[in-house]
């Protein structure tokens, strides 16, 4: 069945896909953000720490900030730990769940329609336009657009049959939401034994919860749950109950972002930062940049 033609089809309701979708529908173009879930922030495993800029950037309201952060420790295998600190807050731990929605909504309030419990699965370009393949309300829909931006995670499917190739390296990151004490700034834990040389996280998110987390090449939620038990957080794990999420995180970029009528941006074009996997700044400069490209022809 066909549906309507959009300026440009955005495939993920992410901070990346909402934002470029918002930049885009404030610039007049008339635009689709196709979302697999049934709505913005579900099920996201993310820390959510973004620097103080970044979040001034996206210019939602601080109604979805956790806690601010001026300071953190750093601990090597041995324990022993040095402590970095600013009189400024440097970053925000804002709840993913309501900064998706936020920048959703800013991107609704300009127009941009959002269709969720989408599943995009397939896109084909020609005839001067893309046509994007999709389940939606129990049968399948045909989009029509300008142009395509792909913003939906560490897929390989969509990129590879493209002709964009695929991210071939990957962590895994692990994260559960923990009743603690004693946990009031940023902790950050290395060592083979805790991560298999990566690291782990302890983040304060509201008083006597925090976020606990770490990066593995391979088994990440059993690390996690041996973290939880060991030593740094003994004494201080109120209840390690919570269930685990966990996520791929992509290493290096695909090695094309952009084909014809088609850009990737986020994660799916591996957009993060290499050093701590973070992936909402460098997916916002990807988010900024793509509406710019797309509206250059319309100027």
């Amino acid at each position: 069945m066909s549906s309507e033609s959009y300026d440009v089809i955005i495939v993920g309701a992410g901070p990346a896909g909402s934002y470029a979708g918002y930049r885009l529908a404030s610039l007049g173009h008339k635009v689709a953000v196709l979302e697999q879930k049934e709505a913005p922030g579900l099920d996201v495993c993310c820390t959510g720490i973004i620097s103080a800029e970044c979040f001034r950037s996206f210019d939602i309201s601080p109604e979805v900030i956790l806690t601010t952060a001026n300071s953190a420790r750093f601990f090597s295998p041995s324990g022993r730990c040095f402590k970095v600190q600013s009189e400024k807050v440097q970053a925000y731990v804002v709840d993913r769940a309501s900064f998706d929605k936020a920048v959703a909504c800013k991107a609704q309030a300009q127009g941009a329609d959002y269709l969720f419990s989408c599943q995009v699965v397939d896109i084909g370009v020609g005839n001067g336009g893309a046509q994007v393949e999709a389940l939606f309300e129990g049968s399948r829909e045909v989009f029509t657009s300008r142009a395509v931006i792909l913003a939906n995670g560490l897929k390989r499917k969509l990129p590879e049959k493209l002709g964009l190739g695929e991210i071939k390296d990957f962590l895994i990151g692990a994260q559960t939401e923990i009743e603690a004490e004693n946990i009031d700034e940023v902790e950050v834990y290395f060592g083979q034994q805790i991560t298999r040389g990566l690291f782990a996280w302890l983040v304060p998110a509201s008083p006597n919860k925090a976020l606990a987390g770490l990066l593995s090449t391979s088994q990440a939620k059993l690390h996690l749950r041996e973290f939880l038990l060991g030593p740094f957080c003994q004494g201080r794990v109120i209840s390690r109950e919570a269930r685990i999420g966990q996520k791929a995180i992509p290493l290096g970029s695909l090695p094309r972002t952009y084909g014809d009528r088609i850009l990737v941006i986020g994660d799916a074009a591996g957009q993060v930062k290499p050093t701590t996997g973070g992936g909402i700044y460098i997916g916002h400069l990807g988010a900024k940049i793509a509406p710019q490209v797309l509206h250059r022809p319309h100027s």
